[in-house]
């Protein structure tokens, strides 16, 4: 059809989502990484698309699975507010992200894997990533709904993601955002083979 479609990479895991703001002001965002990485594509894209011969005024997102947890998160993520029209959840719609407590109780399970004391959460960009990446997914929280009962996921930081994006309703964010929202017949399959 008529149109141009962008495809991304993010950063993931721990890298993207290990939320140490409540241990140090400077990881303030660290919660949303991932996300912020996605509005600096959408940034991108509104600035660059029409010379690829798209329409910075009709943007779509969507995502699959994780995906579709992500076009969720950025229906109630701040600084993308205008950066897209219309949104398609695939398999993923998520609406309930990781509450803060949580997030911040996973940095601190983290830590204690690692052998870092709160005072010292600096030295977490001086060790080998995967060490970091390794500690952070061993965590584990007792479940609940949504991607709350993840480890590594977006959150309600109360700064770039000020709400949940839908729980109780839709934030003003991104209320006149059309949303489809949508299943893939036998994905969960592979998540019950073990069941």
């Amino acid at each position: 059809g008529d149109l141009v479609v962008v495809s991304l990479n993010h950063r993931l895991n721990a890298l993207a989502y290990l939320y140490l703001g409540d241990l140090h002001a400077d990881f303030a965002d660290s919660g949303n990484s991932g996300q912020l990485d996605i509005v600096l594509a959408l940034q991108w894209v509104r600035d660059n698309i029409g010379q690829f011969g798209g329409d910075p005024g009709n943007v779509t997102i969507f995502g699959q699975s994780g995906g579709g947890a992500k076009v969720s998160a950025l229906l109630g993520t701040a600084p993308a507010k205008g950066l897209f029209h219309k949104a398609i959840a695939q398999s993923g719609a998520a609406p309930r992200l990781v509450d803060k407590a949580d997030g911040a109780a996973i940095a601190e399970q983290t830590l204690r894997t690692l052998g870092v004391a709160r005072a010292d959460v600096h030295k977490l960009q001086t060790m080998d990533m995967r060490k970091v990446i390794a500690a952070a997914s061993a965590a584990k929280l007792p479940g609940g709904p949504g991607l709350s009962s993840r480890t590594l996921a977006p959150l309600v930081d109360g700064r770039s993601v000020p709400a949940h994006p839908f729980d109780p309703v839709a934030t003003n964010i991104s209320r006149d955002v059309p949303l489809m929202i949508g299943t893939t017949k036998d994905e969960n399959t592979m998540f019950r083979v073990m069941d």
